[in-house]
């Protein structure tokens, strides 16, 4: 039995708008707070199970390329012991790093791959990991039943429109269009704060994104996280898992990379492995009150609804937010003494959004939302917390805050046992916006910082390989134009200096970073270009599908791109993957993968470019 809230549409034209929130019978079998030593979702577990049986067909040339017999690569598979769990992790960068991933994803998807060597790869990827903009492409393609690439730019993609103003050109030409816009999403913002839910700027951010990415007529405000579930791929176990990340902090507190709290939004969980929350809640009842570990008012039921897609997709990315307001501030005052069209449509912004603006200016703009306090409450009950006694409710931030572009930290927790992560980082590190590693040096610093309190093992505390930690030293080894490997065998996860080594039998992800570089076309744009034409997604697309297949060689009569040198790089890539399962097997690395080691990996040289990492006992 559920009550619902049925929200007057918005809109006059083009169908319905309303937003849905629900009370639902509170399940007794759920377990409403599942605490992160626990491991990850059952149902979580049964899905990656079932995924990673299936995926043998898209996995075997590569496991064939690395050198492994037909009997070995068969004995891997039907052992789930031994069968390598894959990942892709697209890095935060606005639109850049969506486009850049999804050029990435169009040439490893057996849907649409111009590059025969790898087509079918994603398919071979157990989960798909999005911050920021790469969450934009994780989020639009599994909301929307992991859709092809082709098929969100075709039918689902808006970007020729400003994503600040909802139309093309200049908006100073358009003003109704832009306050029409604009009073549209307002009008689904105060339903859902209606409800008793507090909102700011990043709702609007988030309806604006979801009329981008997901829906352009009504931004999809009734599309949920917890539905992916429901999609056909997912339910068949042909998706790769979807994850998206945000950062936790306090008010008024800066996030910094030793100290923020890294969540995460699956379609079952959301909570974080960090130890000042160490929760999981789900997903589909984020809303609900909770008290002792229980919904606090279960005879009303558990709220649903809170966790529209967009707004998933809108707190991955909430810097955008303050921006947005800086923006518009900045605006009124240089033109405040015209009279001029811009004039009116600022006093008709302002006059839209007087309330929000007012609230997101006065310092803590870049904060996504207010997540109701199911987790935060339980967690004050039971261990003591460094967040504030008096914070109800968890504050999420843009996850590259904390200088950790590249979501690495769900895919580093022992319990999901993932043995390879391709990185593909769109960051825009250098005044030229392009990446140079600055995320993996990050990260590097946050496991450290952890290892040096904690002991490897505990929760939350976890080993990176080692990366070189000056910026300049990426770029004089070339690290920041061509993929490398890193952590290619244990020794490339040592001690932190006290003596606190990782485990013997620990096999960390052997991570193969891909950065964006220009191979047919300048993919460099700016974090803050928020309109694309058709040409220029088509110059991502083919500057990606370069990028994947590692060479400009294009068969002029099949459209197809294919080189001695693709082929040589698909060994390489399938050593990549199944390093981890040849170690958990016993099976020596064998001489066409110590030859793309000495050539990929990155083994702490200060003058080498690549030095071997292997090791041959």
């Amino acid at each position: 039995m559920e009550r619902a809230v049925q929200y007057t549409p918005i809109l006059e034209h083009g169908g319905s708008a309303s937003l849905t929130s629900a009370r639902k019978h509170c399940p007794s079998a759920t377990d409403y707070v599942r605490p992160a030593p626990d491991g990850i979702d059952p149902s979580e577990q049964r899905y990656i199970s079932a995924h990673s049986a299936v995926i043998g067909d898209s996995l075997r040339p590569f496991a064939i390329a690395a050198g492994l017999r037909g009997g070995q690569a068969d004995s891997i598979f039907r052992s789930e012991s031994l069968r390598p769990i894959t990942a892709i992790a697209l890095s935060g960068g606005s639109y850049r790093a969506m486009l850049n991933g999804a050029s990435t994803f169009r040439a490893l998807d057996n849907r649409s791959s111009n590059v025969p060597e790898f087509s079918g790869l994603l398919q071979g990827m157990d989960y798909m990991v999005g911050l920021s903009g790469g969450n934009w492409l994780v989020g639009s393609s599994a909301l929307d039943n992991f859709a092809t690439m082709e098929d969100l730019r075709n039918n689902h993609w808006e970007l020729e429109k400003g994503l600040v103003t909802g139309v093309k050109g200049n908006p100073e030409d358009h003003v109704n269009g832009v306050l029409k816009y604009l009073a549209q999403i307002k009008r689904q913002v105060e339903q859902k704060s209606r409800v008793g839910f507090e909102t700011t700027l990043t709702d609007y951010w988030s309806l604006a994104l979801g009329r981008q990415l997901v829906n352009r007529t009504t931004g999809a405000p009734n599309v949920l996280w917890s539905q992916i579930e429901d999609k056909s791929f997912f339910s068949c176990h042909e998706m790769p898992f979807p994850i998206s990340i945000s950062t936790c902090r306090l008010l008024g507190e800066k996030v910094v990379e030793r100290t923020s709290d890294i969540l995460e939004t699956t379609p079952y969980s959301f909570g974080s492995w960090d130890r000042a929350v160490s929760y999981f809640f789900p997903t589909k009842y984020l809303g609900t009150s909770m008290q002792g570990g229980s919904p606090k008012d279960a005879k009303d039921g558990c709220m649903t609804g809170f966790d529209v897609g967009a707004f998933v997709m809108g707190t991955s990315s909430s810097l955008f937010s303050g921006i947005l307001a800086r923006i518009w501030q900045r605006k009124a005052q240089e033109r405040k003494e015209h009279d001029g069209v811009f004039s009116h449509l600022t006093k008709g912004l302002q006059e839209l959004l007087a309330d929000v603006l007012a609230k997101a200016l006065g310092g803590n703009e870049d904060i996504a939302h207010v997540i109701p306090e199911p987790i935060l409450r339980l967690h004050h009950q039971l261990i003591h917390s460094n967040l504030s006694q008096n914070q109800s409710s968890l504050f999420l931030a843009d996850g590259g805050l904390d200088n950790q572009n590249i979501p690495f930290w769900p895919l580093l927790q022992p319990s999901r046992h993932v043995d390879f992560i391709l990185a593909v980082d769109s960051s825009a590190d250098t005044h030229q916006h392009w990446p140079n590693g600055s995320s993996l040096v990050a990260t590097r610093s946050r496991t450290q910082s952890l290892l040096s309190k904690y002991f490897s093992g505990n929760i939350g505390v976890v080993p990176f390989p080692y990366v070189p930690s000056d910026g300049s030293l990426w770029a004089q080894q070339g690290m920041n134009y061509q993929p490398v490997f890193f952590g290619c065998s244990k020794g490339n996860y040592t001690s932190n200096g006290n003596n606190k080594t990782v485990p013997k039998d620990f096999f960390d992800p052997l991570i193969v970073y891909l950065p964006n570089v220009p191979w047919t076309y300048f993919t460099n744009t700016s974090t803050f270009e928020l309109d694309y034409t058709p040409e220029e997604v088509s110059g991502f697309f083919a500057n990606g599908a370069r990028q994947v297949a590692q060479t400009t060689n294009t068969n002029w009569e099949t459209g197809l791109l294919n080189s001695t040198e693709t082929v040589s790089w698909k060994v390489c890539v399938g050593c990549a993957i199944f390093q981890r399962s040849k170690e958990r097997a016993g099976i020596v690395l064998g001489g066409v993968c110590e030859d793309c080691f000495d050539r990929y990996c990155w083994g702490g040289g200060q003058t080498s470019i690549f030095l071997l990492t292997t090791t041959k006992d």
